[in-house]
């Protein structure tokens, strides 16, 4: 599920921040000392900053060595390529002056379907100087120069025109040298502020991949839940998973596994991910309107997003199972009052995470101030609502970010049809203001006959090609061809359950089938 923007602009006039959507390609552009490196070493994480400098100390004889450039640019365009091809998040620490080498990078994008940015650096050459001077290995002060002309030479209309999906300026004489930037959810970029010079193009896969955690009995126990999930976490997003999803149950589901399971908690359990993760968007799928307070719903999604840094998507649902809230004793309403709940929850969750403390007065829920301290970072806090059936949609269609939906291609089919109509009749709202997600289990296979090992050693007594339908087996293509036929439809992100990921190598898999994924949607471009 990939949004239509790459980067977007709050209202403020300024410092005003960016929020950078996961898998961004970002070029920074500037002289030597124009503060490149402090400022992706502010906004990144270590390893998502390539710089030709390291490059050039790994191969040469120290950062200054310009004899060892063929070697440095060698390893800096393998390293550039495994990491766009996989689509994660880059930062190039280059001057990146080089009409040829931007080139260069633009097409890398294009060919991945990866968004391009360009940071440009302009402070003045005083400036630049300055901090040359506190270098060990210093920059002759006339190349810095001719690089700071070079700078301003690169309009910022000129480097849009070059292709870049979005420029973006940092004077550090205005005092936004250090400029805010935030990764961002791919889902739900663009939400509640204006739309970037991007616009509703999508240079992104045709169908974006997440992952859905729903079964935790992994060999060893309560013991191993931590080690275990925090690699299957790290993994997820090496491959280039876009989020993690968990269930909120008092208990393990019959459509899972035994009642007996273990099944940790909600949002203890998204505190620990947030903890263990630096990429991946992160939400439930979804809470149970009547499993807790609204209050207390508030509050604990506002401060996982602050501590996720705002990777935090809070799904919703009107509640299923029954059973489970009688086995312990909790209170589960009649179907009207928990739609009821639902609406009521969709209306006031925002004023919550918004300013000043409003009340609000609903059908069941009374709120006489409401406020969660500290507030999320995401602005909104996105909203997704989870279900298939006509007043779910349309709850959504009305009031969230984005709606997950089960079934079959035709049934899917429905419901995008129908959440179209919704949208349709209510004011202020386009089709642009929903994503659609689908959640569906996963039994991917390297080929026919890896594909025909795995079906036989997981589906007990069950007959092999209902075994393969209910499951969704199939190889790396013929999952694909299945999730672009879901894109064809409307859903912009497969959440998918596979049901071997506690085996060595699913994860593996499911990074082959995301790359894929990128490649074929290259070649529909």
């Amino acid at each position: 599920m990939n949004g239509p923007t790459c980067y977007e602009r709050h209202v403020e006039e300024r410092a005003r921040p960016a929020a950078l959507v996961a898998g961004t390609l970002v070029v920074l552009i500037g002289a030597a000392g124009a503060g490149k490196s402090t400022w992706a070493k502010k906004h990144f994480p270590e390893g998502e900053v390539i710089s030709t400098d390291a490059m050039r100390a790994l191969v040469g004889e120290g950062e200054g060595d310009q004899r060892a450039n063929r070697d440095t640019f060698a390893i800096f365009d393998a390293v550039l390529l495994a990491r766009v091809r996989r689509r994660l998040t880059t930062v190039i620490d280059s001057t990146a002056l080089e009409s040829g080498r931007r080139a260069h990078y633009l097409e890398l994008g294009q060919r991945f379907g990866v968004p391009v940015v360009a940071i440009a650096f302009r402070p003045g050459v005083q400036t630049c100087f300055a901090r040359n001077a506190l270098r060990e290995r210093r920059v002759p002060q006339d190349v810095i120069r001719a690089q700071v002309a070079a700078v301003t030479a690169l309009a910022s209309e000129g480097l849009r025109a070059e292709g870049f999906a979005e420029v973006i300026d940092i004077r550090a004489e205005r005092g936004d040298g250090h400029r805010d930037v935030r990764v961002v959810s791919p889902a739900f970029a663009g939400t509640g502020a204006a739309p970037s010079a991007l616009a509703l193009g999508r240079a992104a896969p045709t169908i974006g991949v997440d992952l859905a955690v729903s079964r935790f009995s992994w060999p060893g126990g309560a013991a191993s839940i931590r080690q275990r999930l925090a690699e299957i976490a790290g993994e997820a997003e090496e491959v280039g998973v876009g989020g993690i999803w968990l269930m909120d149950h008092y208990r393990q589901i019959p459509q899972v596994g035994a009642a007996w399971e273990d099944l940790p908690e909600l949002i203890s359990t998204l505190g620990y991910l947030a903890g263990v993760t630096t990429r991946a968007r992160l939400g439930s799928l979804v809470a149970s309107i009547s499993a807790r307070s609204i209050q207390q719903l508030a509050r604990s999604m506002a401060s996982l997003d602050v501590l996720s840094g705002g990777r935090i998507v809070c799904g919703l649902g009107a509640g299923w199972f029954e059973a489970e809230a009688t086995e312990i004793g909790v209170r589960f309403p009649a179907l009207g009052e928990r739609f009821e709940l639902l609406e009521d929850a969709l209306r006031v969750l925002p004023l919550f995470w918004g300013k000043g403390g409003p009340s609000f007065d609903g059908r069941h829920l009374q709120v006489p101030k409401a406020m969660a301290y500290p507030r999320p970072l995401q602005d909104p806090l996105p909203v997704l609502v989870g279900g298939s059936g006509r007043r779910t949609l349309h709850l959504a269609a009305r009031y969230a970010n984005a709606v997950n939906v089960q079934g079959s291609p035709e049934a899917v089919a429905g419901h995008v049809a129908y959440l179209r109509k919704c949208i349709a009749l209510i004011p202020g709202r386009s089709v642009d203001d929903l994503e659609v997600t689908h959640l569906g289990p996963m039994l991917i296979g390297d080929d026919d006959a890896d594909l025909a090992t795995r079906v036989a050693s997981s589906r007990g007594r069950v007959g092999d090609q209902r075994y393969r339908a209910s499951v969704n087996a199939g190889t790396v293509q013929d999952q694909a061809s299945r999730l672009t036929s879901l894109s064809g439809l409307g859903v912009r992100t497969a959440i998918v359950s596979p049901v071997d990921l506690g085996e060595p190598g699913t994860l593996r898999r499911l990074g082959h089938l995301i790359e894929a994924l990128g490649e074929q949607s290259a070649v529909d471009r």
